[in-house]
């Protein structure tokens, strides 16, 4: 079975979800319409999801695990990192004076935290009361 005999069972009218129809059946797409990228299968995005995914973790987990030597014993009971997106640091401190500490220590603790391994170069320091 071609993919034009697969538009014309399945009445698909519309070129391009002919070609949706036939991709996901692993057939060439019609001649009418063509996609730049060929569709991924579900496992392979899951993967790709889940890898990333636990690499963003076992990074908070290893900041979480280092937080009182990144930031220093009294403050490290008042705060702790919360979450990591893109090359920002989520800190979630108990209350403003901790956060005005965090604030004024933010290049110190931005240092520390790039100098340790896999975890990669973070820029900014987001501070959540």
């Amino acid at each position: 079975m071609n993919s034009q005999e697969i538009a014309r069972r399945s009445r698909l009218r519309n070129p391009r979800h002919a070609a949706l129809a036939s991709n996901f059946c692993g057939l060439p797409a019609p001649d009418r319409c063509k996609f730049a990228k060929p569709a991924q299968q579900l496992g392979a995005v899951i993967e790709q999801f889940i890898a990333s995914s636990i690499g963003r973790s076992n990074r908070l987990q290893l900041l979480i695990e280092l937080w009182p030597q990144i930031v220093g014993m009294p403050l490290c009971n008042f705060c702790q990192p919360s979450g990591i997106r893109g090359k920002t640091v989520s800190v979630r401190a108990a209350n403003c004076s901790a956060a005005h500490e965090l604030d004024l220590q933010t290049d110190r603790i931005l240092e520390r935290m790039n100098s340790l391994p896999n975890i990669g170069s973070l820029q900014k320091l987001r501070i959540v009361t």
